[in-house]
This record gives C-alpha cells, structure tokens and sequence, in this order.
C-alpha cells in the first residue's frame, strides 16, 4: 500500500509517534480538500481472506483480462461464490470475504477452480467472446496468505497504536475495492487511477488523451479519507492499425506506408511494440502484441502450406476470402506469426509506454487538458464520484464501507487551516518589505550585495537576428548595463557584441573572449578574466546550450547565461525590461551576489543559535533513458540569515533514490556519499565566515535543519536510518560531538494528489480561485473528537507533518507541498517549522515570487539537473548506446562510463564565490 507502509513506521522511529501540537500562528480560514469522508459500518464489516500468488494457466498478460476473467468465474460457479463478490487488482492480490470462498472442506489452503469456457467483455468499448479460444480448462490457483478486518485500522486512525501489517493489508483491500466497480463498467483502470474517454482530445500521431480519476484512501488523524484528484493518461487511438500509423506519420494515403525504409520502422516498432492488436478475420482470437514491422509484405513472404508455396496474399483469399493490399507491410505478432497490416486493428484503452516521449505540441495540449481552475476541478470530481467511480456499488457497500458523496460534508470541509504571515524580506541600503499574496516587486531597491560584472560579452546565435547588424543585441547590452546598475551590482559597459555564424562554436567563444579582453584594456579595464558571457539563442536549442555550458563551466571557466531571442522584445519595451530585470536576478547570484535575504526578524528560528540549512534532492533520468544514473544533489547554507548556499553532487545507480554509499571523488570509503557531502559543507561554512565574513572565531554550526525532497512515504524509514545517520557521521568526521549540534529532518513531498479549495472570500486569492499563499493545514490544535468519523484532520495520524501552499497559483489548482518531520531534536514546534519553511519559500534568488518548495531544496535540483553538461561522452545519452540496459553487466559496471566521461566544473569557478550552484566531481 502506498498511503503507508509498515517500513515507514517501524517502531522506535525518530519519527514516530506524532509528539508536537498542531500550529496556532496566522488567521483561520475556511478550506475544503479534495478527500471524502469513508464510514466504516462495522456491524456490515465482515473479515476477509487475502489469495496472492493468483495463477492463471494458459497465462492471461493483461491485467483487465486476469479481473474479468475472475469476475466470471465467480459468476459461473454460484456453488462456491455467493452473491457477493470477491475483488481481485487484476495482478495477484484476490480478496474474498470468508462466507464466500470457503476452504474448510478442502485438505489445503489451495483452490482449483475449472472454467470450461470463458465470455467476458475486454476493453471498454467491444465485447470479445471466448477469449481463450479453446475448450481446454483454465485453472486459477488462489493461495490464502492474510485474514483481514477493516477494524484494523481503528487503532491507527484514533493514534492508539502505529500501523500494524493487518492494517496495511487492509489499505490494500480498499485499494481493489475502489477500482473494482469502475473496472467491471467498463472503465479503463491502471493502478489506482480510472480512465474514462468521455471527453477525450486528440493530440495527434495516433494518440489521445483522457480524463482520468486518481482515488486513494488516506488515513487521518481521527478519520478515514478518499483521496480523489483529476488526472489524464495518454491512450493509443483504437482503431485500424493502418489508420494509426497514417496518422503517427502526418499522411493521408496508404502509399505512404509503401516501401518503409528500415530507420522508419525502426521508429515505428518503438513507438507501438507491446500494445494489443486484434485481426478483423479472426473475431474470437485474443489480442496479440505488436511486435514489429516486418520488411515483407503479403506478396513477397512465401511459405509452405499442403506441399507447396504460397504467398500470405493468396492464403488470405484461398482461406478466409481476404483479398489483402499485397504492398502493405506485414505485422509480426510473435511465435512465426504475420498479420497483414490492413487487418490489424489496436484494441481500446491502452496507455502510452512511458518510454515513449511526447513532443513539446502534445505535451502542451495535455497540460491545457489537464488543468482545471479550482471550482471546475472540484466540479469534476464531484461528477466523476458520482458517474464513473460508483461508490455505491456492491464491492464497496456489501463491504460495509460508506462514502459520504452528497451534502455539506462531501467534500468535507476543513475549519482548521490558517494563513501564515509573510515573513519580511531584506534588501540593500537597509530596505524591507513583505510580499502580498506570495509576490512582490524590485521597483526601486538594490540587491543585499552586487555582484562584480566587468568584462562581458553578448554573443547572438539566434539566425532571427542576424539581418540588422547587431543593433537589437547592442540595444540589449545597453538595458541590461542600466538594469544591472540600477539594482546594485559593480557593471561596466559590454565589452562585446557579436554575430556568430560557425559550425566550431567553442573556437569561436574562445576568439571573442579575447576580443573582450583586448577590448575592456583599450577602456583601462585592467583584468584577464570574463565575468560573463551572455549567448542569445533560438527556441528549442539544447544542444547549444549544452555546448555553451560545457565551454564556460569545464574548459574555461567562465560563467554563462542563456537567453531565448524570442523572449526579448524591442528595447526600452516594458516585456524587454522585466526580462532583463529577471535575467539580473539569475545573474547577480550567478556571480556570487545576494539578491535579497529574510531579515532577522521574521523567522526567529535563525537567530537562536548559528543555523545551517540543508536541501538534498535526487535527480533520475526519464523511462526512456537507459541506464542514465541517478544525480545526488546536495546544497547546504554558509552564511548566517541561510541565504548563500554552496553546491555538491555524485553519481548513482540509476532510478535509486536513497543517496548511495560512496564516497566523492575515488576517496576510501568511509560510510556513504552524505558523510562527504556533509564534512565538505562544515568546511565551506567555516570558509565563508572566515574569508567572506571576516569572523575568525566561527564554530560548527549549532541547529541543523534538512529538507529532502523526491522521498516516498514507504522510503521514510531507509531515509531516517540511512542520510540521518550519514549527517550525524559528517560531523563525527569533524571532529564534532552529538550534544554540540541538533539535527530536524524534514521531507518534502510534491507528488501527492490533496488539493485545497477555498470556502471563503478570505481564503480566496482573488483572481485565479486558489487558496492564497501561506495557506496550512496540520493537526488540529484542539482536541479532536473521540469518534473518528466526526474529525476534519487529513493530515497523518502518527507521524508530525503539514500541507503548505506557499505559492500564488499562475494556472489551473495550486498543489501544496507535504510536509513530513521524520526526526526533530531540535525540538521545534509546528509554528516554527511552518515559518521556517515558508520564509525559506521566499528565498529562491530567480524569483520574486514565492516558490513551492523551499528554496535550497530547488538549488538541489537545478545542480542535479546540469548531469548533461558534465557528461562530455554524448553518445552515452542515447537509449540505443549498446551500454545502456545491458542485462549482463551489474550496476557499477553501468555507472563506470559516466564515471569516466564526468568532467568537474573549471577550478576557477569553484574559487569565485561560494554563492556559485555549480557541480562538484563525483
């Protein structure tokens, strides 16, 4: 079960029992939350048995099948089966109350259940009768392996006890139960999400996308919730294959898929291979999968049938009385098999591969698709309850589990959220201010501290400016010198501006630096170094920018910024001049300035004792990668308000998520990465007091708090027992005892599916329908109700954790972060950890507006996100390479080419400020 798992909450946890009252500070306002209310009748909550290990022989791959199939085997056997039914997640869980399925009469826990033949609907359009196409018996195996009540749960809800391994199964038998009506409607089911193409969008090359409902139950602190959330999926278009395929290609005739050359069919294979195919000629024949493309065709593949040869196109007339297109390509289906293409047709209902990727138009499309302003999200949802998830049907009510759908409760409201205060925020010349509704603006004030930028050079790259002789790029220079003036920072005039037209890109940077150089001397600027160097681009130009940051970061030294020629307007224009005050945001901490801090005042936290603040993220490449490892991104603060953070990062297997034990850089291994990671930030924090601060007697920091993002719930327990104990062991290694320091570890969640909707116009944003910025919900800050079903309380009911939407919503319903304390020796309340971590939302230097998460945890990510830039092997990013996903070398293996072709940043960078979000060697 993913809502909680029983390693999460392992007794004797730093993180367990839930030990600090809920938070008090700001105004209470009145929200909803996209969570239903689930009663348990216990007079009707009759136990149940857990079957795993279902088999099937002949084996039945798709998952729809395997439910249908034990759907009408319950229907076909009315002297084992009542009328109650079991439920079964289509994989091997089968659950089955005991007055049901009885096994007293049988010598062991094993029941045979013999299905003479078999007729029940696939997919949720079309009927296909006999799907096993044969009058041999199909065995079911079912093996008992638990006994479960949903009374187990109670103990849980009303925090008399953590999570037992009962309770765990039972959140599994609720997860079959919720999708088990839509399924046998014939709605499309995947995991906990139902599908549901009543008004699907095409989105062109053969796909489509529908709305889809996510449901989940949740555990609450005296209640028991339905988590329900929109979602979309992306599904293959039913239909003819060939159709399918004219459509994939942006044609309209058959020629088109006349004498396919070998990279077309390469392409298609990759894009279809596995999906489920049925042929025309054959109604009753199960579907098969896709295979490939063959090269052949029906008048060109020979075969031998009754003594002589025969070409597909003339079996299919002798036959079936099939008169096929004899040019079209054959479809392998496996085993020696061949289709012709015409036949063919792709079976509904079928979710896009996740390694197939979406181009930038599709992607858009179902981002438009997807998002909903609040009040019509939560419209839909109280729809789709009430017309495709089927609360009402027999697998939940003979269950004894009621959800509350209609009336004021549904969804319930939560009387408990607050919004916090903004915290002020300081800026140079002794200025502050406090943002309104998550935003604010630099309309005159300078940057806490400015960075140096001397010599600079703008290089234009973008074809759309080459034919006015670099007038628009000498306009842009001069905006951004008056822009970077105005807000504080130490700029002289551009040293130069160039048209590059080259296919040697880095000779060409090189070249003009030199004339930058040459150039900033004839003006007495008296310096060999390049502040910075500003390429102008086009859109959609990747490899470019990866070009450029391998030229600044690695081989030279020098910082860069990228900037989409299409963004920037005329000069003087107001668009041209906030791009231009963003990009001196990005610029100033590039170089090691400070764009603003939070003043001392708001956030008490910081002043207590000397602080460091830590954001631990990992990066894992797309499904479609190959064995790309992960990146273990580490960022950690140095100065005293935690504004300046330093930046480190190594290499892992790919698709791990817990920080791998090793050391950075071929060091002996000690105890794992963090222990590197955090030795290294203790000396950078000492560093910066010393050399930047001037504060020679500086000690080790005193408080430490830890933001981890990326981390599941069923990964608390690894997190706690691993990267906890590995910060511990970086300060040991520092010579650093336990009682001089305390750590908090918080873990920071995005992928969730609670939303908040404002009830109240003082919980309205206004103008998108949001709940405004800083909105929280938490514990309950009074006594809660002892009967669980009266309590409004989502959040969990043992561990500490918070919903905070820090952010102004732009588009669509804004999602909160979740926030979970798995350890807190430093004792802090919710009201502390609350203003800490929204201050810190206001602290990400490329914005002026609030962030979702906070900010180090974001400097984390974009240090993961720059892996491209230090692979100089380029060849070892295509999915294809021989080395990627090769099943027969071993995960160090794997990660030694990465290794090997890691280059670190350019020493000169790692000197110039300690402000710099730059990679360090792995």
């Amino acid at each position: 079960m993913q809502a909680v798992r029983q390693d999460v909450a392992s007794t004797g946890s730093k993180a367990l029992p839930k030990d600090i009252d809920g938070g008090k500070a700001g105004d209470k306002v009145l929200i909803t939350t996209n969570n239903w209310k689930a009663k348990l009748d216990l007079t009707r909550a009759r136990p149940w048995f857990q079957y795993d290990g279902t088999v099937f022989e002949p084996a039945a791959e798709r998952r729809d099948l395997r439910a249908r199939a034990i759907a009408h085997i319950q229907e076909r056997n009315p002297e084992i089966f009542s009328q109650a039914r079991g439920s079964y997640d289509g994989s091997a869980n089968f659950c089955e109350q005991p007055h049901v399925l009885s096994v007293a009469s049988r010598p062991s826990n094993l029941i045979e259940i013999l299905l003479q033949d078999s007729i029940m609907d696939l997919g949720p359009v079309r009927r296909y009768p006999n799907v096993f196409e044969s009058k041999t018996p199909i065995n079911v195996t079912l093996t008992k392996v638990a006994h479960i009540q949903l009374r187990d749960l109670g103990p849980f809800v009303m925090r008399k006890q953590n999570i037992s391994a009962q309770g765990l199964n039972t959140l599994t038998l609720m997860s079959i139960l919720l999708k088990m009506g839509p399924m046998m409607n014939q709605h499309v089911a995947n995991n906990r999400c139902v599908y549901n193409r009543g008004d699907a969008r095409n989105l062109g090359r053969g796909l489509e996308v529908w709305r889809g409902f996510y449901q989940s139950p949740r555990p609450g602190w005296g209640a028991l919730w339905i988590n329900v959330d929109l979602t979309a999926g992306v599904m293959y278009k039913a239909g003819a294959l060939a159709g399918f395929l004219l459509d994939y290609l942006n044609e309209h005739n058959l020629n088109a898929l006349y004498n396919l050359t070998p990279e077309r069919r390469r392409e298609i294979n990759r894009y279809i291979k596995g999906i489920d195919i049925t042929a025309k000629h054959l109604p009753h024949q199960r579907p098969q999968q896709f295979k490939r493309l063959d090269e052949k065709t029906p008048s060109t593949f020979v075969f031998e049938h009754g003594g002589a040869d025969i070409s597909v196109a003339e079996y299919y007339q002798q036959k079936y009385r099939q008169t096929v297109n004899p040019n079209l390509p054959l479809v392998d289906i496996g085993r020696k098999r061949m289709w012709p293409l015409e036949l063919c047709e792709i079976r509904p209902g079928q979710l896009l591969k996740k390694t197939v990727k979406l181009s930038p138009e599709q992607v858009n499309t179902v981002l438009g698709f997807a998002t909903q302003r609040p009040e019509k999200r939560l419209e839909l949802l109280i729809k789709g309850i009430n017309t495709v998830l089927n609360y009402g049907s027999d697998y939940i009510v003979n269950s004894g589990i009621d959800v509350i759908t209609q009336g004021e409760e549904a969804p319930a409201p939560n009387p408990n959220a607050r919004i916090l205060r903004a915290p002020h925020l300081h800026y140079g010349n002794n200025q502050k201010m406090q943002p309104v509704d998550g935003k604010w603006n630099m309309l005159k004030k300078r940057y806490s501290s400015g960075a140096r930028m001397h010599i600079w050079l703008v290089l234009v790259l973008d074809p759309r400016w080459y034919n006015n002789n670099a007038a628009r790029a000498l306009a842009f220079a001069g905006e951004m010198l008056e822009v970077c003036g105005a807000v504080g920072m130490d700029v002289r005039p551009c040293s130069l501006v160039e048209l590059i037209k080259t296919d040697n890109l880095q000779q060409d940077m090189g070249a003009a630096c030199g004339r930058a150089i040459r150039n900033a001397r004839a003006k007495n600027i008296q310096s060999n170094k390049i502040d910075l160097i500003i390429c102008i681009l086009p859109a959609n130009s990747q490899p470019i920018k990866t070009e450029i940051k391998r030229f600044g970061d690695i081989l030279q030294g020098i910082a860069t910024q990228v900037v989409i020629g299409s963004k920037l307007k005329d000069a003087g224009s107001n668009p041209s001049n906030q791009y231009c005050n963003n990009l001196a945001l990005k610029i100033n901490a590039k170089l090691g300035g400070t764009n603003w801090m939070s003043a001392h005042d708001a956030v008490p936290f910081f002043v207590r004792r000397a602080t460091m603040i830590i954001g631990i993220d990992t990066s894992h490449g797309d499904p479609s990668s190959g064995s790309q490892p992960s990146v273990a991104a580490f960022v950690s603060s140095v100065d005293h308000p935690c504004s300046v953070y330093v930046g480190q990062c190594g290499l892992q297997s790919s698709r791990q998520e817990v920080v791998d034990p090793q050391v950075l850089t071929g060091m002996v291994v000690v105890k794992m990465l963090l222990i590197a990671f955090d030795s290294n930030a203790l000396n950078k924090y000492k560093a910066y007091h010393v050399n930047v601060l001037k504060n020679q007697g500086v000690g080790p920091p005193q408080q430490i708090l830890v933001y981890r993002d990326g981390v599941a719930e069923s990964q608390f327990q690894e997190v706690i027992d691993v990267e906890y104990q590995a910060i511990k062991a970086g300060f040991a290694k520092c010579n650093i005892r336990d009682d001089h320091y305390r750590v908090t570890f918080i873990a920071v969640g995005k992928k969730h599916h609670l939303r908040m909707f404002p009830k109240s116009k003082e919980s309205n944003d206004g103008k998108t329908g949001n709940c405004r910025s800083g909105t929280v919900v938490d514990t309950q800050a009074s006594p809660i109700s002892t009967h669980y079903s009266n309590s409004h309380c989502v959040v969990n009911p043992w561990w500490n954790d918070f919903y905070l939407l820090s952010h102004a919503g732009l588009l669509g319903t804004s999602r909160p972060a979740h926030y979970s304390v798995l350890v807190n020796d430093i004792a802090m309340s919710l009201d502390d950890l609350q203003a800490v971590s929204f201050a810190l939302c206001h602290l990400f230097t490329r914005s002026t507006r609030t962030v979702s998460i906070p900010a180090p945890i974001y400097h984390a990510d974009l240090i993961a996100a720059r892996l491209r830039y230090h692979i100089l092997n380029d060849e070892l990013f295509n999915p294809d390479h021989t080395h990627n996903g090769n099943p027969t070398l071993t995960s160090e293996q794997l990660l030694l080419p990465w290794q090997q072709a890691w280059k670190p940043i350019h020493a000169t960078l790692q000197e110039v400020s300690l402000a710099r979000f730059y990679l360090s060697s792995p």
